[in-house]
This record gives C-alpha cells, structure tokens and sequence, in this order.
C-alpha cells in the first residue's frame, strides 16, 4: 500500500509532518541593501497560506554571506531546502 507521503512526493509535493498539511512550494526571500541581507524562507500549502520558516538578518560582506551561508544550511537540514 502506497502511503499519503509516498504518493504526494510522487507528485512533486511534500507533506508537512510538522501541521500534515501539504506543502506545494518552499520560498526565499532576500532584500538587499548596502549594509545588509534582510533573508526570509517561507512554504505555501495546498490552500494557497504562507508560513514562515525562517528569517535573518545578515552584514553585507564577505563575512556576512558566510553566515547567511551557514544559517541556509542549518535550515536546509531541517526544513529540506535547498540551493542557495
């Protein structure tokens, strides 16, 4: 028997253990300004609500994107987010 979980990855969907709701679409968001990346991650579900995830703020500079870098894979390892 093929499960709920099993069937929405098979199309493209992931399922939220966290709410059981299904998850269509993971976001960023990222504002850029001089001194700073303002940086927001976010999923929209089957009824079309966004969530927040996470958000930071991090220095405009090497060192900063460092960080931001770092943060992206803390939450990519619990939120299953990728590519940044």
């Amino acid at each position: 028997m093929i499960t709920r979980e099993v069937q929405q990855r098979s199309r493209g969907v992931a399922l939220d253990q966290s709410n059981n709701r299904c998850t269509f679409s993971k976001t960023v968001g990222i504002d850029i300004s001089k001194d700073s990346l303002a940086v927001c991650f976010g999923r929209i579900d089957a009824e079309q609500r966004i969530s927040i995830i996470a958000e930071g703020t991090f220095a405009n500079t090497a060192e900063g994107i460092a960080s931001l870098q770092q943060w992206h894979t803390r939450i990519a390892k619990r939120e299953s987010i990728y590519g940044i």
